[in-house]
Order: structure tokens, then sequence, then C-alpha cells
């Protein structure tokens, strides 16, 4: 992995008294960010989301086609 660039900006942010924060895709990789020192993580990505809403409406769209 390439964690040694996540390390510089973690010392960056530090030293500036800045948070640092990082998108991540999985719980894993979040608590894997968390414990190497960033303060904020999110999980998971707007397409991750967007393909998870699209497959809502399409299971919407077949109930209603079948009643």
């Amino acid at each position: 992995m390439r964690l040694a660039a996540f390390d510089k900006i973690l010392a960056a942010c530090k030293k500036a008294g800045v948070k640092a924060g990082v998108h991540t895709t999985s719980v894993a990789y979040s608590q894997q960010m968390l414990a190497r020192g960033f303060d904020l993580v999110t999980v998971g990505a707007d397409t991750r989301y967007l393909a998870a809403g699209r497959r809502e409406v399409g299971d919407m769209r077949k109930w209603q086609e079948g009643r």
C-alpha cells in the first residue's frame, strides 16, 4: 500500500493543528485509517450510494410492473 503519503499528510496536519480526514470504501479500511491517526473517515463514496439507489429504483419498478 502507498501509506507513506498518508503519513506525510498526517504529520503535516498535526504540525499545523489541522484535523485530518480521509475517504474510504469499507469499514475495515476506515478502522485502519483511524488507527493510523486520522480524525475523520467516511465509509463509502457517492458512486457507491448512487449505485445502491439505482438498484432500489429498479426493484421498485419491477414491483410496480408486477402489480
